[in-house]
């Protein structure tokens, strides 16, 4: 299967000091195809699941934590919205400093653990997908779950977190150079989005414009009450279901729903 993939129209790329030259001769003779290639078959985007209304699904396990997760799908790629989704990014979710672990681990004492990005498509065509996750002690699952999709649909507005935000993305782009082993695959990703070559350029003179309501903005737009896939694995005997229904019809799933193969 794999020697077959040769037999497709393909790109290969170096990156080194030999001269190209000598790369072409070493290429040609390890890669000489005796018949036409092939077209590429067209690329098959994955489908995010977008219910269309909130969804709660519940894998009864015994454990001490409870693993919860909330996710869906935010339409395809847009570069317009990339400025606004890395500070958004890093203003929500930006690791220990972000508004996901200040408020639920530092201020609520509700989670061990707190993750969340907004996540685009890697090329033209594909989705975004928005994905939280939290562990936290199983008793609190549903106290913990209604703090996460607060945040969701009520971001926090801090001025001088924002600020601190700003400065940190604008830190990155200044001193992030690509390196030479990474610009092949940077410029072919670039592609695969049908941007201009390095859009970086225009994307920092937006983010330096970009203010906090912008951010609140894009929140609102692309966050606030969409319908929501809430997974959740936990010991359902130490918390309440009920509560837990405020956030969807529950389904309760078994191993073999889940590993179907």
């Amino acid at each position: 299967m794999i020697k077959s993939l040769l037999t497709y129209r393909h790109t290969i790329t170096y990156t080194g000091s030999l001269p190209l030259e000598k790369v072409e001769r070493i290429l040609s003779q390890h890669n000489h195809p005796e018949q036409p290639l092939k077209p590429t078959p067209p690329y098959k985007f994955l489908k995010i699941a977008g219910p269309p209304q909130n969804r709660v699904y519940l894998f009864d396990k015994e454990m001490a934590q409870s693993q919860v997760r909330i996710e869906f799908g935010d339409g395809e790629y847009n570069e317009a919205n990339i400025p606004a989704v890395q500070l958004f990014n890093d203003y929500f979710a930006g690791g220990m400093s972000g508004i996901v672990f200040q408020e639920l681990r530092e201020a609520r004492a509700l989670a061990y653990s707190a993750y969340a990005v907004y996540s685009t498509g890697a090329r033209r065509g594909e989705q975004n997908v928005m994905v939280g996750a939290i562990g936290c002690q199983a008793d609190k699952t549903p106290e913990a779950l209604d703090a996460f999709v607060d945040l969701f649909d009520n971001l926090p507005a801090s001025a001088e977190r924002f600020n601190e935000t700003r400065e940190s993305v604008i830190s990155r782009y200044r001193t992030g150079k690509i390196g030479f082993r990474e610009i092949v695959g940077a410029v072919r990703s670039w592609e695969r989005l049908e941007v201009p070559i390095d859009p970086r350029q225009e994307r920092f003179t937006k983010i330096q414009r970009l203010g906090l309501e912008q951010v609140v903005q894009f929140q609102k737009e692309h966050l606030r009450a969409r319908p929501r896939l809430v997974s959740i694995v936990g010991d359902k005997k130490k918390f309440d279901l009920e509560p837990l229904r405020k956030n969807g019809a529950i389904t309760e799933l078994e191993l073999k729903d889940i590993f179907v193969f």
